[in-house]
């Protein structure tokens, strides 16, 4: 009567150990339904992550890119800037040479024909190279407000691009978080997985060693 109460306790126990197997079997099978979703979240992340750094790349060449142009320009203003500082100075010494020989006060009535002609030609060539300084000059500052609108254009361009890089560089900061903490999820995942097939490994162990005891039991009962 012994035997037989020990191999229903037994028994009982085995059923007891079949229940916590089927319990912990589909625990396994939830985290490794986990782990394959975990896994799948993450190289669609990481697709993002590389398409995301490509259109990094490329806005971080843009800016350079600008940033090059910004400076060949602003060397290109400066340049104007001392070529019409030079013109005016040079306009200034030609009025100054022109007009020397002759004060205020003298007028071409008060010279000699040969002096009068003299004067006038003068006048006549001081007056052609004044409009043609002024000319040139004029050229130059139109030339040097078209650089400087190109490079307040360029400027708005780069602060546009820099914006959008900030934007990009945000986004795949927010990415690569989310693949982390997804990756730290995973690998949680993974190790109660492991922990769970471990446990139905040990209460399989269990099992058959009572299964083999139960059998004992009952050879010699019979």
């Amino acid at each position: 009567q012994e035997s037989k109460d020990k191999a229903d306790d037994l028994k009982d126990e085995l059923e007891s150990i079949d229940a916590k197997i089927k319990a912990y079997k589909q625990i396994v099978d939830l985290k490794q339904r986990q782990g394959a979703t975990l896994t799948e979240q993450i190289e669609g992340l990481e697709a993002q992550v590389s398409k995301l750094q490509l259109e990094i790349d490329v806005t971080t060449k843009q800016i350079r890119d600008l940033e090059e142009q910004i400076a060949k320009l602003t060397l290109r203003i400066a340049e104007k800037s001392v070529l019409i500082d030079r013109q005016k100075r040079i306009l200034s010494e030609l009025m100054r040479v022109y007009y020397s020989d002759y004060s205020g006060d003298v007028t071409p009535t008060l010279l000699t024909s040969a002096e009068s002609l003299l004067y006038f030609k003068k006048e006549s060539w001081t007056a052609n190279m004044s409009d043609k300084v002024s000319e040139i000059l004029e050229s130059v500052k139109t030339l040097r407000a078209g650089l400087t609108n190109e490079q307040v254009q360029l400027t708005l361009k780069k602060d546009e691009v820099g914006t959008l890089y900030q934007d990009l560089a945000l986004r795949n900061q927010n990415l690569e978080s989310a693949k982390d903490s997804k990756a730290a999820l995973l690998g949680k995942t993974q190790a109660e997985e492991t922990k769970y097939v471990g446990l139905v490994d040990q209460l399989q162990k269990e099992r058959d060693d009572i299964e083999n005891e139960i059998t004992d039991l009952e050879s010699g009962l019979s």
